[in-house]
Parts: C-alpha cells; sequence; structure tokens
C-alpha cells in the first residue's frame, strides 16, 4: 500500500511539472445533460459547464487534466457535438480528444449515441502517460466527418501511440472526404473490439474503412461485423505497415471499392478465425501485396465478385508473388467467387492441415484431405444465431473438414463437431458455420 501510494505521488509530481493538474485519485463523471458545452474551469476535479451541467465534452476535459483512468456514464440520449473547429487538441471544439486513459460507458449502443454532425471526426486518441487502455463500451458513434487530404482521417477514431478497447460498440455512417481511413485510423496502437460493428461508413477518395498502420499495431476483433461499407480502395481494412491482427467469430460483406476488400502492404501476419469473408465487391476480396502470412482457419470466402458489373482479377484470394504464396488455408470454403481474369476464387494458396473445399484455383498447393473444383450453392447471407450473419453450410458438401483441427466453436460460437446430416457420424464441417440438424429437412417433414 505504501509502495502504491509512493508511485500515485510520483506521477502526480511528474504532471505538475508538466503543467497538468492531479487529482491523484479516479473520479466517475455522470454526464446529466445531452448539451454539448466546456468545462467552465479545467483541472478542479469537477465536471461543470455554464449551465452547471455534466456534458460529455466537459467530462472529457476534466479527466484530460490526470492521468488517472477516470469513469465517464453517459445515459442513454442523442449526443449532437455542436462546437465547429478541426484540429484543435484539447476536447474544445470539434472532436473529442482524449488525451488521459479513460472509461467511457453508455446504456447500450442503441440507446446512447454520440454524433459528429459532420462538424470533425468524433474520437481522437493521443499517445497517454498512463499504461492503462481507454475502453468505449456500449454506445454508437456516427455523423463523424473528416476532409483534410493527405492527413489520418478516422472519421469515427483516430488512434495514435494509446491501445483502445471497444465493447459492444457500432461505428455506423461516418464519412471521410480526403485520403485518409473512412472509419478508423490506427498509428503505433492496438485497437481490441468485442461486438463491434462498423458499417455503412463512407470514403470518397480514402483508404480502408479500417487503417493500421505502425509496425507495433495490432488489431483484435471478436464477434465483429465489419459491412456495407464503401470506399475509393480497399473498402474494409488496410494493412498498411508491419501490423498483427487476429480477427475471430465476425462477418466482411457488402463492402464496395475499385480496389480489393482486405489489402495487405507490407509483411503483416493476420488470422482469420471462423469469419464469413462475402459478396464483397472490388478486385478481390484479399490482396496480399507484402509479402504478409495469411491464416485462414475455418473460415468461409464465397460470393466476393467485381464492382460496378466488371471482371474482378480473382474473385476470392490472391497473392502476388511467386510459389504458392504465403496464404494458408485451414478447413476452410473458397469457392463461388468470381468470376475472376485470373481465378474464380484462388490465385497463390497453401493447404495447411487440409479439410479445406475449393473452387477454382491457381497455383493452390493441396493436401490430400482438401476437395477441388467444388461446386457450392450457398444461400444469401441470413441469421443462423450468433452475432452476425453466415451463409447455411451446403448438406452436400458437409463432414468434410479435418477433425483433427477441427475448433470447438463455430462463428456463432456453436459447439463442433455437430451431426448435421444426421449419418449418425459427428464430424467437422469446413467453413465458418457448422451444419445443425435444426437446419434441415431429413426426411420431408420439418
Amino acid at each position: 500500500m505504501k509502495l502504491q501510494k509512493l508511485i500515485k505521488n510520483r506521477r502526480c509530481k511528474t504532471l505538475m511539472l508538466i503543467g497538468l493538474s492531479c487529482h491523484c485519485s479516479a473520479v466517475t463523471y455522470q454526464v446529466d445533460t445531452t448539451l454539448d458545452q466546456t468545462d467552465v474551469l479545467l483541472g478542479d476535479g469537477l465536471c461543470k459547464t455554464i449551465n452547471d451541467q455534466c456534458s460529455l465534452r466537459a467530462a472529457i476535459q476534466e479527466s484530460n487534466q490526470t492521468v488517472n483512468t477516470d469513469v465517464i456514464l453517459v445515459p442513454g440520449g442523442d449526443y449532437l457535438l455542436g462546437i465547429p473547429g478541426i484540429d484543435e487538441d484539447q476536447a474544445a471544439t470539434g472532436d473529442l480528444d482524449l488525451l488521459q486513459p479513460v472509461v467511457i460507458i453508455g446504456d447500450s449502443a442503441e440507446l446512447t449515441t454520440i454524433y459528429g454532425q459532420q462538424l470533425d471526426r468524433v474520437f481522437e486518441v493521443f499517445p497517454q502517460i498512463s499504461g492503462d487502455d481507454t475502453q468505449l463500451s456500449d454506445l454508437t458513434v456516427t455523423g463523424g466527418q473528416y476532409s483534410e487530404f493527405n492527413q489520418a482521417a478516422g472519421s469515427a477514431l483516430l488512434i495514435r501511440g494509446h491501445d483502445v478497447n471497444l465493447n459492444r460498440v457500432n461505428l455506423i455512417g461516418n464519412q471521410t472526404l480526403g485520403s485518409g481511413a473512412a472509419a478508423v485510423h490506427i498509428s503505433d496502437s492496438c485497437l481490441r473490439g468485442t461486438q463491434v460493428r462498423i458499417t455503412n461508413n463512407t470514403g470518397e477518395q480514402s483508404s480502408g474503412t479500417v487503417f493500421i498502420e505502425g509496425n507495433g499495431s495490432c488489431l483484435e476483433l471478436d464477434e465483429f461485423e465489419i459491412s456495407h461499407n464503401e470506399t475509393d480502395s480497399n473498402a474494409a481494412i488496410f494493412f498498411h505497415t508491419s501490423a498483427v491482427a487476429t480477427l475471430k467469430n465476425g462477418l466482411i460483406a457488402h463492402n464496395k471499392s475499385r480496389t480489393s476488400t482486405i489489402v495487405l502492404n507490407s509483411d503483416n501476419q493476420v488470422t482469420f478465425d471462423n469469419v464469413t469473408i462475402s459478396s464483397n465487391q472490388g478486385n478481390s476480396a484479399i490482396l496480399n501485396d507484402g509479402f504478409s502470412q495469411l491464416f485462414f482457419i475455418h473460415s468461409t470466402i464465397t460470393k466476393n465478385t467485381g464492382s460496378n458489373g466488371g471482371q474482378p482479377v480473382v474473385g476470392g484470394i490472391q497473392d502476388v508473388h511467386g510459389g504458392t504464396g504465403m496464404v494458408f488455408l485451414t478447413n476452410s470454403i473458397v469457392a463461388g467467387n468470381g468470376p475472376g481474369f485470373l481465378a474464380d476464387d484462388i490465385s497463390r494458396a497453401n493447404s495447411l492441415n487440409g479439410g479445406n473445399l475449393i473452387g477454382d484455383a491457381v497455383g493452390y498447393a493441396a493436401e490430400p484431405s482438401d476437395h477441388l473444383n467444388v461446386v457450392l450453392n450457398l444461400g444469401n447471407l441470413q441469421n443462423l444465431g450468433g452475432f452476425t450473419q453466415a451463409h447455411e453450410p451446403d448438406i452436400q458438401w458437409v463432414d468434410l473438414a479435418n477433425d483433427s483441427f477441427c475448433n470447438p466453436y463455430d462463428q456463432r460460437g456453436y459447439i463442433r463437431p455437430r451431426d448435421g446430416n444426421s449419418d449418425g457420424l459427428y464430424q467437422c464441417d469446413a467453413g465458418s458455420i457448422e451444419l445443425t440438424p435444426d437446419l434441415i429437412f431429413i426426411d420431408g417433414f420439418e
């Protein structure tokens, strides 16, 4: 206890030396107005506007004065940011600048909405003194707009030099008019999230809905959706430098750009685990253009086509490097894409432990348990349970995955393996969804 107190006192003295206030203990601020107003006296530990209320902006301004991880509670309501002035960095105008670690908690993503009103991006996270992660939970971020060219955009969320956690957060309907990311820009930081939806964001000249750069950066999402975004290039995710990513139990669908949906431009290492990548429009669903290692485990890549009626180079996965490239597939489905100029489904990839269902492929190194030239007849994306939509498995192609590398759960969180075709055998299915008996007609009767 004495050591903790000594550390806290030293942190407070450090803050005073650099001109920041310190209350030396975390504070919980209860927002009680939806009005966008500033704090009347910074550093006094009181969230108080000119109307003697606690606004979201005022709470953030007070939290910015200390290294403590304060908590800001934001009840249900529409919080419209209405003070013009972009690129101001003290949360006084424009976006909400987070200078110190903070936890911001809404009532739910359906009830608490922070709306940028197209004045600026919504949140900007700066490098911070404390090692605690900043956290946003149970809210929706919408209406952000950033228009400057050749600058980091992230019209919903710009993260630089500090890790951020998102829990049950929607990033919806944000827009970038310049050259940056439509929704999220991650630089020298990690973004981790659970039950995150990044949807309906647009970028007229932007590179990606999510843009990630920095050799120490990472992206970790579990139960996520990136869908219905439209950008000039790299519709869903653009990996610019050597970042690491793990994407689990999610959906990347209905995104559109003139280039690819997911682009890797450096030596990244990215794992897709129980992920459906479907119905995107562009030059390919996945383009590996930087000697990155990609691992697809129990994932489904299907129904990806060219944009505006054009023909993609490859409908599914394209690795532009020699041989079979650096893409590795286990118990996955890559079929029903295109048609593409080089291949419908795969140009250069490798089977890793087999159990894959592969359509039209060029330069694919198969294993004995793979099935090639598969013709799948999957229906539309639909609600099958779980956080996101998915494709119901084709009963003709079940029980063909490698049971030795069977995930214990599918994209919905349902237990694997199941006896989906009622043949008395519990065998693992390829792809992100395990066929379950209640999804089929067994004997002609429901």
